[in-house]
């Protein structure tokens, strides 16, 4: 289908946030999600880890956290595969690759996404490297859809594919996540707006849930059978996944949303990492 596609299993990976509950913080529990690895030329030594704020700042979410019984974040680890030479394996490995963790924000708006910046040139990174585990990152600058993408080439009902580790339904056996399609469901070019959330976000028709957060998104490829004479659409990562709308049940209404994929780009710009 496309070099992203037979790959994007492996730029994919679970991080593990450790919550403190209790009266006394005497209590942890472990939460999981997604997220994606991606590297810049201009990022000097240092990866990127994207996934959704909600998840990693207590902060952001503090009703959706005491909703858990959660009284702070203690620790956040990433998820790294092991390497046999240049093909990756079965096992992975998590690391407290962040700690503390340097997570940046997009200062302008509250966008549930968060980059967080890994050193190569940390103790533990080189350790881990040094096991045979490490990251297998997505090229930024080949595979991120900019605005333009959103505006010319993206079209209402395309295809997307949202690659991520639901709860309870991933390959446990070799540690991989799974892909779910959905289509487009609100102007791609346009920032969706309603009651129930806003921002720089997408609607899709499509079902996420529990540990489905921080998914990568990405578009399916579309050739000259596509809607529009000879159209073609390239693959790219167009966002993360970062919720669901529901009703007053509290119950799936088939529609999410994804943190468009410009915003990782802005992100890293307002915070001087590229």
């Amino acid at each position: 289908m496309s070099v992203l596609f037979d790959e994007v299993l492996f730029y994919t990976t679970r991080f593990k946030t450790v919550i403190t509950c209790g009266s006394e913080d005497d209590q942890t529990r472990e939460l999981f999600a997604s997220g994606i690895w991606f590297a810049t030329p201009k990022g000097g030594k240092n990866l990127f880890y994207a996934t959704n704020r909600h998840l990693v700042d207590y902060d952001f979410d503090k009703k959706g956290w005491h909703h858990m019984g959660a009284n702070s974040i203690a620790s956040v680890d990433i998820e790294l595969r092991k390497f046999n030479g240049n093909t990756p394996s079965h096992e992975t490995k998590f690391f407290n690759l962040v700690s503390p963790p340097n997570k940046v924000y997009y200062p302008k708006d509250n966008s549930d996404l968060a980059i967080i910046s890994i050193s190569t040139n940390q103790t533990v990174f080189q350790n881990a490297t040094k096991q045979g585990y490490r990251p297998m990152c997505i090229s930024m600058d080949s595979f991120l859809a900019d605005n333009t993408y959103f505006i010319k080439s993206l079209k209402l009902v395309d295809s997307v594919s949202f690659i991520g580790f639901p709860k309870g339904v991933f390959d446990t056996d070799r540690n991989l996540p799974i892909a779910r399609n959905a289509n487009i469901a609100s102007a791609p070019s346009l920032p969706f707006k309603n009651d129930a959330v806003e921002g720089e976000i997408v609607l899709v028709s499509g079902l996420s849930f529990g540990g489905s957060s921080g998914s990568p998104v990405i578009s399916i490829p579309v050739g000259n059978k596509g809607i529009g004479v000879g159209r073609v659409l390239e693959s790219k990562l167009v966002g993360i996944m970062a919720g669901h709308l529901v009703d007053k049940d509290d119950k799936h209404k088939g529609l999410s949303y994804f943190i468009k994929s410009p915003k990782i780009i802005d992100t890293l710009k307002e915070n001087n990492l590229i």
